[in-house]
């Protein structure tokens, strides 16, 4: 409904609008490399697969990511809409 709204706001726009989605990305810094482990193999049992480990030379940063895809459609040229309702 959101988007929806945004659109209709949009109408007198011109140009492109995009739907953007972008994954998920936290960093964590954790006391040790032992610890990063641990929290690195919690987040995989999670589902977040595609995340890792800087090890650094004051700090270890573990990098959670749920995926690299990411959504960049037009849903609107010109003040028209592209997509289906069902679509958004």
């Amino acid at each position: 409904e959101d988007v929806m709204d945004a659109l209709d706001k949009a109408q007198t726009t011109t140009g492109i609008v995009y739907l953007k989605a972008e994954p998920f990305i936290m960093h964590v810094q954790c006391r040790s490399l032992d610890d990063a482990c641990k929290f690195l193999e919690t987040s995989k049992v999670a589902g977040f697969r595609e995340s890792g480990i800087s090890p650094g030379k004051k700090h270890t940063i573990v990098g959670i990511r749920t995926s690299s895809l990411k959504l960049d459609v037009p849903v609107m040229k010109d003040g028209v809409v592209l997509v289906s309702q069902a679509y958004i």
